[in-house]
């Protein structure tokens, strides 16, 4: 599937890393639909970037307008693009979790590619993983890499019930032997 689109190209050679990283997380807050900050080398060796920003459906003026008088960034050029997607769907989900004999039940949304009895890609929504994670801190506090939750809920995005058992060691070690 595709659609018309657009993207605004900012060059900036006059901002930190840590600028940039603002400048990418306050453009997102303000409903762009994305954002990306390349590193480049402009005249003379100079540290750069080029920031790459999908408006969305805002107001573009309002972008360009704030780059400026936030950023110092006076100016970009409008790229007229052709989106190509896949047709993908989100599923809710209920997930246990369970740690040393307590049990929380929550949420979990699921984004699909193709049919999901038989996705062509299905991954979990990395926002209801952080919100995992932050959870399972308060409630148990057990700190769970974002990284360790990723791969197992996405192993089970054709489950039709999800699981997390953690720290069950005793209980991991029966199931095995």
């Amino acid at each position: 599937m595709k659609k018309k689109s657009q993207l605004f190209l900012f060059q900036a050679d006059h901002l930190s890393g840590e600028e940039i990283g603002y400048l990418i997380d306050q453009v997102h807050i303000s409903g762009a639909k994305n954002a990306h900050a390349i590193p480049t080398f402009t005249k003379k060796g100079r540290p750069g970037y080029i920031l790459l920003v999908d408006p969305g459906d805002r107001q573009k003026a309002t972008l360009v307008k704030r780059m400026a008088i936030e950023f110092g960034l006076f100016g970009c050029h409008q790229i007229q693009t052709i989106h190509w997607h896949q047709m993908t769907a989100t599923k809710a989900k209920i997930l246990k979790v369970r740690y040393k004999g307590r049990e929380i039940t929550t949420k979990i949304h699921f984004k699909f590619c193709g049919p999901e009895k038989d996705p062509a890609y299905a991954r979990v929504d990395h926002d209801d993983v952080i919100a995992i994670q932050n959870r399972l801190q308060k409630i148990f506090g057990l700190r769970v890499p974002q990284h360790d939750l990723l791969q197992r809920l996405n192993i089970q995005t054709k489950e039709k019930n999800l699981t997390l058992d953690l720290g069950n060691k005793k209980e991991e070690r029966k199931k095995a032997g």
